[in-house]
C-alpha cells in the first residue's frame, strides 16, 4: 500500500531554501565557434558575438582547453568552479532560441499554438539536455501517472517528464512539466502539477525499501510550468521523521523564471544557458523575474478543470 502523504509550503520550515546558488554555465568556445561559423545562417553566426559578449560580462565562462589553462593548472592558479555545458547541448539551446519563429496558428493577428512552441523550442531543449546529459535518463512526452482508476475520472497526465528507470523498467519522473500558451499569472495546472508530483514522490518512496531518514530527506523532485516561451521552476522535498514515522512533502516556489524569447537575443541566450545549466544539475539558480501583467490573476471559471481525489473520494473544483 502506498504511504499516506500531504503537501505543505516549505516556508513553514526554518531550513535553507531549496534553490542554492550555482556557478556560472561554461562552454568550450573554440568548438562552439567553429560549428556556428560553418553555417550560412547569419543569425547563428551572430550568436558567436553574443556568446563572447556574455563571456566578457562574466555571465558565461569559457573552458577552452588551451595553453593558458594548462599554465594556470601548472602554477596552481584556480578559477571559480563552473558548470560545463557540452557543445552539442549548447548548440541545441542556442539554435532553439535564435531560430525560433512565433508563426501565427490562424493567420495574421493570431498567436502561435502551444504545439508549435513545444516542437520548435522546448522539445529540442528538453530532449537534448536530459538525453545527452545522462544515458540513464529518459524523456516522456504525455506522461501518464499511474493513479488508481487511470483511464477513468481519476486519471492524470503531464505534458512532459524526465524519468529514470529501475531494474523492472518502471519509470520514475524527477522533473515534471506542464505547458500552456497565452495563459494567466497563475498557471492553469499550478495545483494539478503539485498533486502529480506528490503522487510520484509517494510512488517512488513506496518501492524504495529500507531508506534511512537521511536518504529520504536528501531526495528532491522538480516542477516546471511553461507559459509560451517562459518557464517557471519550483521544487518539492520529502521531510521524514523516522522516530515519529511521519512523512510530509514540502513544496517551494523558488521564484525562478527563465524567459527565452523576449526580442533581446543576448538576454535570451543568457537565460537559455542558465536554464540548460539548471536542467543538467537538476537544481535551481535564484533569478527572480517579474511576472507579466494580465487582466486577471487566475484562470477564468469557464476554463477551469475538475479533479477527483481518489484517496479521499471527493471532488475538487475551481482549480
Amino acid at each position: 500500500m502506498l504511504l499516506k502523504w500531504s503537501v505543505v509550503d516549505y516556508s513553514l520550515f526554518k531550513g535553507p531554501k531549496l534553490c542554492p546558488n550555482l556557478s556560472r554555465p561554461a562552454v568550450n568556445m573554440n568548438l562552439l565557434k567553429s560549428v556556428l561559423m560553418e553555417t550560412q545562417n547569419r543569425n547563428l553566426r551572430h550568436a558567436v558575438i553574443i556568446v563572447y559578449n556574455l563571456i566578457t560580462k562574466e555571465i558565461v565562462d569559457n573552458v577552452n582547453s588551451d595553453i593558458r589553462q594548462w599554465l594556470a593548472r601548472l602554477f596552481g592558479v584556480h578559477k571559480n568552479e563552473h558548470c560545463v555545458i557540452d557543445v552539442q547541448t549548447a548548440l541545441t539551446a542556442i539554435t532553439s532560441v535564435i531560430l525560433y519563429s512565433s508563426t501565427p496558428c490562424r493567420g495574421p493577428g493570431s498567436k502561435s499554438s502551444e504545439n508549435h512552441i513545444k516542437s520548435q523550442m522546448w522539445a529540442k531543449i528538453f530532449s537534448d539536455t536530459f538525453l545527452i546529459g545522462s544515458e540513464e535518463i529518459g524523456v516522456n512526452w504525455e506522461y501518464h501517472h499511474k493513479i488508481p482508476g487511470n483511464g477513468g475520472c481519476g486519471s492524470s497526465r503531464s505534458d512532459f517528464a524526465a524519468v529514470i528507470f529501475n531494474g523492472a523498467n518502471q519509470q520514475f519522473p524527477f522533473f515534471i512539466t506542464e505547458f500552456e500558451n497565452d495563459g494567466f499569472a497563475v498557471h492553469k495546472d499550478a495545483v494539478a502539477v503539485v498533486a502529480e508530483t506528490a503522487f510520484e514522490y509517494n510512488r517512488m518512496l513506496a518501492v524504495a525499501y529500507y531508506l534511512s531518514e537521511d536518504e529520504v530527506n536528501a531526495t528532491r523532485l522538480h516542477i516546471g510550468l511553461v507559459n509560451g516561451t517562459t518557464i517557471h521552476l519550483s521544487s518539492m522535498k520529502a521531510v521524514y521523521d523516522e522516530t515519529k514515522s511521519a512523512l510530509i512533502y514540502a513544496y517551494e516556489d523558488n521564484g525562478v523564471t527563465f524567459k527565452l524569447h523576449t526580442g533581446d537575443q543576448q538576454a535570451d541566450i543568457a537565460s537559455d544557458n542558465r536554464h540548460t545549466k539548471w536542467s543538467i544539475v537538476s537544481i535551481f539558480t535564484p533569478s527572480a523575474v517579474k511576472s507579466r501583467l494580465s487582466e486577471t490573476e487566475f484562470t477564468p471559471s469557464a476554463k477551469r478543470v475538475k479533479y477527483i481525489d481518489i484517496g479521499l473520494n471527493t471532488e475538487i473544483q475551481d482549480v
